[in-house]
């Protein structure tokens, strides 16, 4: 099994509070491990014995370099927000996150805007950009498939994307909006849910944000500085 963490790319006590953790299946890996992107630096994973290994393509292939944010998606490890490759997303070879060989099943998708943000929802990876959202389907590099959800439409806080009620919440440019999957195979509806506080979403303009669900009270907690000023 791996532990994934991933988080933006501020360093100060703000990022502390981005940090994501995810328990997720690797059946063939034995080892329990945390995968962290930062953006600032390579990413690299912690085992249980806090030994640290630098992701940098022992397996073969090409790493990605400092990416921002890193998601597991069919037994495969999906990177995004690199410093090189800003409008793309690599993903490895299945159950080794350090291998990018592209025989074995590695492979990079290019997605033309740059993206901001990963989401794994209801078997799919949303692959959300500044101005753009695709998924993505499929479990091997022979069959995956891109399909594009929205134009004109992103998100500018990774952070900022949750799962609630069936749905996936985030922060765009115009305010919070979802992606309600319907029962229509698909078939995706986009809509902006701020608009009682729209004048306090207006004041959002930086990307240090975070969100968190409270389940039992089906809320959405959306927390930010109030200046440009990082904690």
């Amino acid at each position: 099994m791996v532990i994934q963490v991933d988080h933006g790319h501020h360093l100060q006590l703000v990022k502390v509070l981005h940090i994501h953790m995810i328990l997720i299946n690797l059946i063939l890996m034995v080892q329990v491990k945390l995968l962290i992107a930062t953006g600032e630096a390579a990413a690299f994973t912690v085992d249980s014995s806090f030994n640290v290994d630098v992701i940098n393509a022992t397996g073969g292939g090409t790493a990605p370099t400092n990416p921002k944010f890193v998601k597991t998606f069919a037994n495969h490890v999906f990177y995004g927000g690199m410093s090189n490759s800003t409008h793309s997303i690599l993903f490895s070879v299945p159950f080794q996150e350090d291998n990018f060989t592209s025989a074995s099943g590695a492979g990079e998708i290019k997605v033309g805007d740059i993206v901001t943000g990963l989401k794994v929802f209801r078997d799919e990876l949303f692959i959300f950009c500044q101005r753009k959202i695709y998924k993505l389907t499929g479990t091997t590099s022979t069959n995956f498939a891109l399909a594009e959800v929205a134009k004109n439409v992103g998100t500018i806080a990774h952070h900022s994307i949750q799962e609630l009620g069936g749905d996936l919440i985030f922060l765009a440019a115009d305010g919070l909006r979802t992606i309600a999957g319907t029962e229509r195979i698909g078939d995706v509806e986009l809509g902006t849910i701020s608009k009682q506080v729209q004048e306090r979403i207006n004041e959002i303009t930086y990307d240090n944000v975070t969100a968190t669900v409270v389940r039992n009270k089906s809320q959405y907690r959306l927390f930010y500085p109030k200046d440009s000023i990082r904690i």
